[in-house]
């Protein structure tokens, strides 16, 4: 919805005379409140008007125009003098007024936008009596006191102003060379054609005689319109640019517009601050401007004083593109991370890659993997990772300008796979596993090496009994094959008398629990056997095992029970 403004005019005569030219004119004074649509008024804004002194009619020629680029005062008013002094003429002169002829109109425009566009219009008021006083002091005062048909009216200076002369006809003296005769003037002196009167003519900077002479009058080539020299964009990051440019206004005060948009276009401004640049020195102008990632922005600046309009060639810039991809093959010590750095800013990436910390919002400070530079995807590998743990990434890309970032993301570590109470952590418990616990971490920790690669699961012939195949079973089916068998090569007295890393409570794995050392066999390390044996009796003459690397991996067999195979022995925590 566009923002409607009221201005409250106050239009009165000018008292103050400048000189211009030689002559001596008069301006008209312009005093307004610029309010907004809801009536209050604009304090302290920097606003654009448009004045056209229309002839005769409303819809008459525009005789003159004047551009204004001003600020309003802290009580929302601001005045100056139509004629005066203005920021840029655009049509005709103040001087050149003719207020003899028609009646005058005033037309007054706004630029909401402050673009120079004077999109709105204010509305058209006749001129009031007083500014016809500016034909009028032109004129003496005519004293018709016995005047008659054909008498001559001459100037009284004494008396200023015009009065009857004494004879009805002028009367013309001669001199020398000049004779009278009845109404006829003659040349009776001079004679000589060498020596007349010249015609002058003028064209650009050159006055031509009409003996073909001619004069060529010097012209100052001294140009006070503002300069801009757009210099090197700053500070390009993912969501910022630092436009800048040295701006000269030769001595006059100096407005500047700042234009932007995703093409020539623009359609964003920005008056700078400050609003008025003086004195003869160039000004630095600066401005941030806060913007999308990954984007090529156009920009021009505008510079405004009373000697006319600068406006600068269309620039571009882009923004910086970096993103951080969701992390991957996450283990207990590693994992994998993928970023993207889509754009430069118009600045060659030198170095880009991952930098990771235990906290939020990691830097280059931290831990970093470099891979590579300039624009385009990569992929990282995270090692020496702490297992179990919260990690927080970030893709980063360093041009000469900054180093910048792609979002944040968080990941956690495996247990599976790290050394915790004497072995390696092979499975963490998960809900409806039977010793799952919510809000507690459980599971099985697997021993760190094969404790035998040739024994039996013992008692072949004999059925011990009281064995079981799920999760949580393997101890008491280790001390029922201990109790039950006096084998004592066996798998599962090989594990119960094992003692490792302090621990004494180690035991051969139930049939379930086997597979989920295979699950985790590249974590643990070292399960390479064909096969390895289960706590899981079958019947008198087979147990359960698993097979880990042979024909058919990951499969759970029921085999004789004096095989020779590999032990691998497990204990909770």
């Amino acid at each position: 919805m566009k923002t409607k403004y009221i201005f409250l005019l106050i239009l009165t005569t000018h008292l103050l005379t400048v000189p211009v030219f030689g002559q001596s004119t008069a301006g008209i004074h312009f005093q307004a409140i610029a309010r907004n649509s809801s009536g209050q008024p604009l304090l302290n804004t920097t606003i654009q008007l448009r004045l056209s002194v229309i002839d005769s009619a409303q819809n008459g020629a525009v005789v003159y125009q004047e551009l204004r680029a001003l600020q309003t005062n802290a009580y929302g008013s601001f005045a100056f003098d139509i004629g005066i002094t203005p920021n840029y003429v655009t049509v005709g002169t103040y001087q050149g007024i003719n207020w003899g002829t028609g009646k005058k109109h005033l037309k007054i425009d706004y630029d909401p936008t402050n673009s120079f566009s004077f999109s709105l219009s204010l509305g058209i008021v006749p001129f009031a009596s007083v500014p016809y006083a500016f034909q009028a002091g032109s004129v003496s005062y005519i004293d018709s006191t016995g005047a008659q048909n054909g008498r001559i009216l001459v100037y009284n200076s004494t008396e200023q102003r015009f009065k009857t002369a004494a004879n009805p006809y002028p009367v013309y003296y001669q001199g020398t060379g000049i004779s009278i005769s009845g109404f006829t003037v003659s040349n009776s002196g001079d004679l000589s054609s060498q020596n007349e009167i010249q015609m002058l003519s003028i064209s650009n900077d050159t006055i031509f005689l009409s003996d073909g002479g001619y004069v060529v009058i010097p012209v100052s080539n001294t140009d006070l319109r503002p300069d801009v020299q757009i210099q090197t964009p700053s500070g390009i990051g993912l969501y910022e640019g630092t436009v800048n440019a040295l701006v000269s206004g030769f001595g006059l005060s100096t407005a500047v517009l700042l234009e932007w948009g995703t093409d020539s276009t623009y359609g964003d401004s920005l008056w700078l601050t400050p609003p008025m640049l003086n004195g003869s020195i160039p000004h630095n102008v600066s401005h941030t401007l806060s913007l999308s990632a990954g984007t090529t922005w156009h920009y021009r600046l505008k510079a405004l004083n009373a000697a006319g309009i600068f406006i600068s060639n269309d620039m571009t810039f882009s923004t910086l593109f970096i993103t951080t991809a969701s992390v991957s093959g996450i283990t207990h010590n590693a994992a994998v991370c993928s970023g993207e750095v889509g754009s430069d800013g118009g600045y060659p990436i030198i170095e880009r890659g991952i930098c990771w910390h235990t906290s939020p919002n990691p830097t280059v400070l931290n831990n970093t993997t470099v891979d590579g530079s300039g624009t385009g995807a990569f992929v990282s590998q995270l090692t020496n990772l702490q297992p179990g743990t919260l990690y927080y990434v970030r893709a980063y890309a360093i041009n000469s300008q900054d180093t910048l970032y792609g979002q944040e993301v968080s990941f956690t570590t495996e247990l599976i796979g790290s050394n915790f109470q004497g072995g390696i952590i092979a499975y963490i418990y998960q809900p409806g596993d039977p010793g799952y616990i919510a809000g507690q971490t459980h599971g099985i920790i697997a021993a760190p090496a094969d404790h035998s690669t040739t024994a039996s699961w013992g008692c072949s012939g004999t059925a011990v009994g009281n064995t079981a195949f799920v999760l949580g079973s393997g101890s008491s089916n280790t001390a029922a094959i201990v109790s039950g068998c006096s084998d004592l090569g066996c798998a599962a007295r090989i594990c119960s008398d094992l003692v490792l890393g302090g621990y004494s409570d180690w035991h051969l794995p139930s049939r379930d629990e086997l597979s989920k050392l295979y699950e985790s066999k590249v974590a643990i390390g070292g399960l390479s056997g064909y096969a390895y044996w289960s706590s899981s009796e079958g019947d008198a003459n087979n147990a359960w095992g698993v097979i880990f690397d042979g024909w058919n991996n990951g499969a759970q067999v029921n085999d004789l029970k004096d095989f020779s195979i590999n032990v691998r022995a497990i204990r909770y925590f």
